[in-house]
């Protein structure tokens, strides 16, 4: 009986042996084969600036956060199925409106009425300071495609469309939106 676990043990050994090198085996089979995915960013991880590394221009800088604006907005009307508009307010997409406190506290959470589940839309994004200011100047335009047809009338041409379904501008540093000489984009011309 000594010499029976002996060998019974060897056996036993030997087909953990077979099952573990089976297994690698078809690990790295697998490994091989699948596709490969990129790393997703971690959430900690601030966003890459849109505008170029080597631009820092104040019209860049501003374009970039048009984009975040951009951003944010498409983000709550997907998610709220709504825009960020107090009751009684209905957009016009041939009717540029400013971006002012109401939609900034909408987006950001603070009015509960428009955002019940009080989310930050903006806090990925990481707005300047100064764009903040500016939101309370209400020198930032917004124009959304409400009827679903994902274009919007060019504010600059009234007779072009621009396929976005939501554009952002800033007024410029005379603060008019009507004078597009200084204007800020947030879209690439077409």
């Amino acid at each position: 009986m000594s010499q029976s676990n002996p060998s019974l043990f060897k056996r036993l050994l030997a087909a953990i042996a077979v099952v573990l090198l089976f297994g690698a085996a078809l690990a790295g089979i697998l490994w091989l084969w699948l596709p490969r995915q990129e790393p997703k960013p971690r959430p900690s991880q601030a966003p890459q600036p849109e505008h170029s590394r080597q631009d820092y221009s104040k019209e860049s800088v501003m374009r970039d956060q048009c984009r975040k604006l951009i951003s944010a907005l498409r983000d709550f009307r997907s998610r709220r199925g709504s825009l960020p508009l107090p009751e009684g307010v209905v957009a016009d997409e041939k009717k540029p409106m400013p971006i002012n406190q109401s939609i900034y506290l909408a987006l950001t959470g603070e009015d509960a009425a428009l955002n019940p589940s009080q989310v930050n839309y903006l806090k990925p994004w990481g707005l300047a300071p100064t764009t903040l200011e500016d939101i309370q100047k209400e020198r930032f335009r917004v124009c959304f495609d409400v009827d679903g047809d994902s274009k919007v009338p060019d504010p600059e041409h009234p007779d072009a469309f621009i396929e976005q379904d939501v554009i952002v501008w800033h007024a410029g540093e005379d603060g008019d939106p009507d004078t597009w000489g200084d204007n800020v984009r947030g879209w690439t011309a077409q």
